[in-house]
């Protein structure tokens, strides 16, 4: 019986345990909880520090990105679960795709945006001014490390999470197509925004796919770092 290199490379793949998959979701929200809970107490109970704002919201996201990051390689090793398990194998031609691939996504991402303008009259992209004044405030070196942990470390263990814990974990136990849904619903409820709920659930459903088609994370690791890239550029064009 010949196996197809697409059969083979997603026989590869390892589900993380449904129990491990929920405890990282568990600990992954206690430590945001306890990062930007600390970050607003200090805030709050410093008046001295409020004039630092930016920077203690830029060590914050900081922070947090390297935790966030350390909890899931920790209930990765914890299972026994490699990098390569979820899907961190090395990258094949296929990946050419993200050629026609990407400016699909971000037209289909635009399309989502523009909607809920219509609809609401709200940007939905954000306070733009408010982001130029942060990196303002943000001392320069800062906000290279603040601008690595957008652009990088964030979109590192959100894939980690969300495309090779949660959406293996529920294919394995529902299938592929509950999976993609699945994940790219937790996904965007993670973020929280409610104004931003059709275009988180539109990129959830992008970067699911994505880990579909190529049967790794690297593609789907590249869309969300070049997204991320896109929206914090304005830090480092600011500073």
């Amino acid at each position: 019986m010949v196996i197809s290199q697409e059969e083979h490379a997603r026989k590869q793949l390892v589900a993380p345990p449904m129990k491990a998959t929920l405890a990282a979701i568990g600990v992954g929200a206690l430590v945001t909880l306890v990062v930007f809970g600390a970050a607003l107490g200090l805030l709050l109970t410093m008046p001295s520090l409020q004039h630092a704002s930016a920077v203690v919201i830029g060590v914050a996201i900081l922070v947090h990105a390297c935790l966030m990051l350390a909890v899931m390689v920790f209930f990765l090793r914890k299972n026994n679960t490699t990098m390569a398990g979820i899907g961190f194998r090395r990258p094949s031609w296929r990946l050419l795709h993200l050629l026609w691939q990407v400016p699909t996504i971000i037209v289909a991402l635009l399309v989502a945006q523009g909607l809920v303008f219509v609809v609401t009259g709200n940007d939905p992209g954000g306070d733009a001014d408010g982001t130029t004044s942060l990196a303002l405030d943000v001392a320069p070196l800062l906000g290279v490390m603040l601008f690595i942990a957008v652009a990088v470390l964030t979109p590192l263990w959100e894939e980690i999470l969300f495309r090779g814990m949660i959406q293996e974990s529920i294919a394995a136990r529902f299938g592929r197509l509950a999976s993609v849904i699945g994940s790219s619903l937790v996904f965007a409820a993670a973020h929280g925004v409610p104004i931003l709920l059709p275009y988180m659930v539109v990129l959830g459903v992008s970067l699911a796919l994505l880990r579909e088609f190529h049967k790794n994370l690297w593609a789907p690791l590249a869309m969300h770092c070049m997204l991320n890239t896109i929206a914090s550029s304005a830090i480092l064009s600011a500073l």
